[in-house]
């Protein structure tokens, strides 16, 4: 995983980006998938997590979720 940026811990501890925790809670991953890695991008609309996980079956996807209100947009 990668290791987490200062931007990012600023931006938690500010309010203005949802803990890890919290976005996880707001994500629908499919029943035994793994969180691969979570990357925080810049993009058109915003501030986005962009988490990769690995389901039962050994895919790989990417979810992307707003880092403001830990959901997907």
């Amino acid at each position: 995983m990668n290791m987490v940026r200062p931007q990012v811990l600023d931006g938690v501890k500010s309010g203005r980006y949802r803990s890890l925790r919290e976005v996880l809670a707001n994500v629908n991953m499919p029943e035994g998938s793994r969180l691969i890695d979570v990357d925080l991008r810049h993009m058109t609309g915003g501030d986005f997590y962009l988490l990769t996980i690995k389901d039962v079956s050994g895919r790989f996807r990417t979810l992307k979720v707003d880092a403001r209100t830990g959901k997907p947009p």
